[in-house]
């Protein structure tokens, strides 16, 4: 690959995930919505995840890239020991993350571009005290065979997997077919049967597994962690670099209280006239007219309070009607994206991953949201 390709394609990555202009952190949703409490606990434990996956490595051996961690100042001004790890990495693709070492800073992050442009066209660009942070330079690689986010607590073990990068989990704008699953403790279920998929998932999994009483004793008393049926709970994301070997890049401990288990049983809705389905990420029953929303016309359209969104997906913009809404519905996005778990937040019946929702839905259609079922039923199709 040319340089001049290989920079076209940095360029593509850190426009496409990594500095999504309208899907802030789930810190900057929360504080978005004005939920300060939990905006600050979950930034403080997004914050410290590296050292929590560190203790992991250490405990249970749980496959992590360790990040180097350098002082942002030294960064900034690149010290002796700093301009080393340039002279060996200098062309290698990473992501620079800045971790606030005083409260109420954001945590600033970048990546997909080598460590040189990184540092020169994002990191000396920061307008801020360089002194008040931490520097992590963390390995990145160009191609991801897959990325899976998945939750272990005690309704079971489920999540989903992309091929490709995780921020189409995340972002709820998968362009590659995305599988679901869940894990009841004695039964997988999938969305569809795939054997290369279901291999990456259960060995994800199995590095989950506690072994021994001492592993669990360490777990509980440095990690506060919980386990189930022999499981450590949290919300975890891992990518599946081109080396065909899978690597943990988040630990949670608070997310899975925030995040719905998917339902992979047949739609158990006795409503006749079903014509949508796509999974639920909040539960509730609402007949509305439908208000087909896009990015285009968000600006000019007048929103009737109680009417049902409609749309390709959600992101920050959408939040105003988002509060306004009988019911949210959206053609993509997960039950793991940010923009469903707000939806939970806002406790709005919610239904995400609905085929061609877009195009066969009308505006003022009357219909109703079964969300318990994820279920769309057409009372009066215009």
């Amino acid at each position: 690959m040319t340089t001049k390709q290989s920079d076209a394609n940095n360029e593509k990555i850190n426009e496409k995930f990594i500095t999504a202009k309208y899907q802030p952190s789930l810190t900057e949703w929360f504080n978005i919505i004005g939920d300060s409490v939990d905006a600050k606990k979950i930034q403080d434990e997004d914050n410290n995840k590296h050292a929590r996956l560190e203790l992991l490595q250490k405990i249970i051996r749980l496959p992590y890239l360790k990040p180097k961690k350098v002082r942002a100042i030294d960064l900034y001004n690149k010290t002796p020991k700093i301009s080393k790890i340039f002279e060996k990495q200098g062309n290698d693709l990473c992501a620079i993350r800045l971790i606030p070492q005083k409260t109420g800073l954001p945590k600033l992050r970048n990546r997909g571009l080598s460590l040189e442009n990184c540092y020169a066209q994002w990191f000396l660009r920061q307008d801020i005290d360089f002194k008040n942070y931490e520097a992590e330079i963390c390995p990145h690689s160009e191609i991801a065979l897959y990325s899976i986010v998945l939750v272990v607590d005690e309704r079971g073990i489920f999540g989903e997997i992309v091929p490709g990068h995780s921020f189409q989990i995340i972002h709820g704008d998968a362009e590659s077919k995305t599988y679901k699953f869940f894990y009841d403790f004695s039964k997988w279920k999938w969305s569809e049967k795939n054997p290369e998929i279901e291999k990456y998932v259960k060995r994800a999994v199995v590095h989950l597994r506690i072994k021994k009483a001492v592993q669990e004793e360490a777990l509980e008393k440095e990690l506060q962690a919980k386990i189930f049926k022999n499981y450590l709970g949290g919300y975890f994301e891992v990518v599946v670099w081109g080396n065909k070997k899978g690597y943990f890049f988040d630990y949670n401990r608070l997310m899975p209280d925030y995040i719905a288990a998917p339902k992979l049983a047949e739609n158990d809705s006795d409503e006749e006239n079903i014509e949508l389905k796509g999974l639920s990420v909040f539960p509730g029953v609402v007949v509305g007219k439908v208000a087909k929303i896009s990015p285009d016309n968000i600006s000019k359209i007048k929103f009737e309070n109680g009417s049902i969104l409609v749309t390709d997906n959600t992101d920050v913009r959408f939040l105003p009607i988002m509060r306004n809404a009988g019911a949210i519905l959206t053609e993509r996005g997960s039950i793991l994206s940010h923009a469903s778990i707000i939806a939970r937040e806002l406790k709005k019946p919610c239904i995400v991953g609905i085929n061609n929702l877009t195009k066969i839905l009308k505006n003022d259609d009357l219909i109703k949201v079964d969300a318990n079922n994820g279920a769309v039923v057409f009372i009066k199709h215009e």
